[in-house]
């Protein structure tokens, strides 16, 4: 039986500048508690120019390791719905979304977690890897490509994470403007003799 996305207010009680174009806006939903699993992501309405739009956006928060409720943001170059968002939302306001809901999440096991990002692809990723450290003994290695330095999402999030889980956690940053287009080579690279792990 499918699961009815019913919509609810959540207010935002911080928004967190995590690049010039990425913000991550921590929202307190007006039902509690608030289910979810890393990974998954809400869908969001808004009313831009009396047109309802909706669009829908991962959470970069763990339910195993936060406990305030987030996602993160990028501004997208004629994106109506993530211009209104950045441009007009402010500390304190209230946002219409869904429960959560998607299927990109953790699968039991114990393989080693490999996850792949571009951008703000990095949002559910960032997501799995906090509840990888915090829930099992899975080592996590991260490639994660970006158009340059300015554009990178979460390096101090990563940082601190590979500081608290030493020898479970790396991350490689590819940038595009210095290391050019990412490629099957670089990735065959990366992945190495870890043929078996999990990838996301």
């Amino acid at each position: 039986m499918a699961v009815t996305h019913v919509f609810q207010r959540a207010t935002v009680t911080r928004i967190v500048k995590e690049t010039a174009d990425a913000y991550t806006f921590v929202l307190a939903p007006h039902e509690t508690p608030f289910a979810y699993r890393a990974g998954q992501y809400s869908t969001f309405q808004v009313k831009v120019d009396g047109e309802e739009l909706y669009r829908s956006y991962s959470m970069s928060s763990s339910p195993d390791t936060d406990t305030e409720l987030m996602t993160t943001i990028k501004r997208v170059p004629g994106g109506k719905v993530s211009n209104w968002l950045l441009d007009n939302v402010a500390e304190g306001d209230e946002l219409t979304m869904t429960r959560a809901a998607g299927t990109f999440c953790l699968d039991s096991s114990d393989a080693p977690l490999r996850g792949f990002s571009g951008g703000s692809g990095i949002t559910p990723i960032l997501s799995l890897a906090k509840s990888a450290l915090a829930s099992t003994d899975r080592t996590v290695r991260l490639l994660c490509a970006d158009r340059d330095s300015a554009a990178a999402i979460f390096d101090d999030a990563l940082a601190h994470l590979a500081a608290r889980y030493p020898g479970r956690l790396s991350v490689q940053r590819h940038r595009d403007d210095t290391d050019g287009l990412l490629d099957a080579a670089a990735v065959t690279a990366f992945v190495g003799a870890d043929t078996g792990a999990d990838c996301y």
